[in-house]
Formats: structure tokens, sequence, C-alpha cells
């Protein structure tokens, strides 16, 4: 669990950071907003093909490239202690994983865009104070509960759950911030 509280806490910072950030780049850009969404959409649109092409390598799903070995980290190594779930309540590894995670969340050029792709493209809703606080608040609760929920079910299926399915779980998501990226576009921009 300390590993999904480091992912929600980043996420928490970047969607901050980029509504602090959104609104303001979203005021200086008056005028052509639908410019601004169409640009956000294809930032959008550009993580969610790579994340497409990335589903269809073996990389994706956590083996080696070539020779099918399992990546220790992933899903499919099977250490019989996996990485996050310590045997003791050893407050020192729990801080090790949560920094390790954050770290990771924090270079992840993905997440950053992600969130300033979003708060430019809603700029003009999260310019109050009110929206834009229940939006930061939202996207921690929501990202705690995600990564929770993906430490759970990766601990209950674990090795159990087939190649497969796993590909699919990356291209439905992906499929969805395409499809969100579609709606941030519409209605295109006039010339």
């Amino acid at each position: 669990m300390a590993a999904a509280a480091a992912v929600a806490s980043v996420d928490l910072l970047y969607a901050g950071v980029a509504t602090a950030v959104g609104p303001w780049i979203t005021t200086a850009l008056t005028g052509v907003e639908a410019w601004v969404r169409l640009v956000s959409a294809m930032v959008l649109g550009v993580i969610a093909c790579l994340g497409l092409r990335a589903s269809r390598r073996p990389r994706a799903l956590g083996t080696s490239p070539g020779d099918g070995r399992a990546v220790p980290g992933t899903a499919r190594h099977t250490d019989p202690t996996p990485e996050g779930v310590p045997v003791q309540d050893d407050r020192g590894a729990l801080g090790r994983i949560f920094l390790r995670f954050a770290a990771l969340t924090l270079i992840n050029p993905t997440t950053a865009l992600y969130f300033v792709a979003l708060t430019t493209a809603q700029g003009a809703e999260l310019s109050g104070g009110t929206a834009g606080l229940v939006f930061v608040g939202a996207v921690f609760l929501a990202s705690l509960l995600w990564q929770q929920t993906l430490v759970l079910v990766s601990a209950a299926l674990g090795s159990r759950l087939p190649d497969s399915a796993r590909i699919w779980t990356f291209r439905i998501g992906f499929a969805l911030v395409a499809a969100y990226a579609v709606k941030v576009a519409l209605p295109l921009p006039t010339l």
C-alpha cells in the first residue's frame, strides 16, 4: 500500500501544479481555446497511441525482450515476498518503497503531460478556487483508491492472470484515454 500512496501523492502534486498553471495558460491563450483543446487532445492521443503500441510488445507484460524471463518488480515476477508487501511492519522498508514509487512517478513525463493536458483543456471550469480544489482532491482520492485496488487485485490474481487478460487491460485503459482525447478535441476549431 506504500507504493499506492506514493503514486497518489505524486498525482496530487502534479494535479495541484497543473491546476494552478493550466488556467493561467488558458487565460493567456484567450481566443484560441479550441486550438488549446485540440493540442491537449493530441497530447492525450499520443499517450494513448504509445500505450496501445506498447501493449503489443512482450516488455509491456513484464517480460524481458526476447527470452520471456520475468522482470523483477513486475506482475510476472514470482518472488515469494513481492515488492511492496513487507513481511513484517518494517517502517524503513515502507519508506523506501514509498520513495522508490514516488521517484518513479515523478520522473514519468506522461504523468505530468497528462495533467497539464487535462487542466489546460478544462481551464475555464477549473479557474475558480473551489473547482480547482475539488479537482485536485478528487484526483488524489481516485488515484489512491485505484492504486490500492491494483495492489489488491495484483496480490489476489498475481501470476494466475493470463497474459491475454493483461494485454486487454492495457488496451482498454489506453482506449479510454483515446476516447477522452476525442471528447476534449470536439468541437474542432474553425479556420
